[in-house]
């Protein structure tokens, strides 16, 4: 099973906390594998765990899909809006266990990748049940196809004044999109 390919340069400073592949649903016609790797943004882990001493921080992750048995030609834009309604529902109970509450999933919408494909942007929304406080938080979550379907996505918190930090959270949308447009 292949290892989705993540902008490493983009992620400097992160931390790879998690790798591996698992069984993640199951359709009518194959089961339905992936091959994930998760980052945190570590530099921002350990500022707020200095301050607050909460465990709070942006995540990313990257899931290359694999299909057995294998889809015959032309099955994948077929699957494609069952894949991207599992993935809503897996990303959101996801987050749930990293200690987000109040998950809100938006309306999605298009977005281009690098490798010229349309991926489909799920929003969420959603506070993280921190030690001391709610911190609202925001992701989001890209479904495509290449030669292989691709999920990548993450969250970060949008108001770290709530943990005794003064940093301006806006460019983390930015920064988590273009994550998601180069991944492959």
């Amino acid at each position: 099973m292949d290892k989705p390919r993540v902008p490493s340069e983009q992620l400097e400073g992160w931390q790879k906390m998690d790798e591996g592949k698992e069984r993640l649903f199951d359709l009518e016609i194959a089961h339905v594998d992936g091959y994930t790797l998760v980052y945190e943004d570590e530099r921002l882990r350990s500022q707020i765990k200095r301050q607050s001493g909460d465990n709070l921080s942006r995540v990313f992750f990257a899931t290359k899909l694999s299909f057995f048995p294998r889809l015959p030609p032309g099955a994948g834009r077929i699957i494609k809006s069952k894949i991207v309604s599992e993935v809503k529902k897996s990303v959101a109970e996801r987050f749930q266990q990293q200690g987000f509450e109040q998950i809100d999933t938006g309306k999605s919408k298009k977005m281009s990748v690098n490798t010229g494909s349309k991926a489909t942007l799920i929003p969420y929304t959603g506070k993280y049940n921190s030690d001391t406080v709610l911190v609202p938080a925001e992701g989001y979550t890209g479904v495509w196809k290449d030669e292989r379907f691709i999920i990548a996505g993450g969250a970060y918190p949008t108001d770290l004044e709530l943990v005794g930090l003064d940093e301006n959270t806006k460019q983390y949308k930015d920064e988590l999109l273009e994550l998601i447009r180069y991944t492959a």
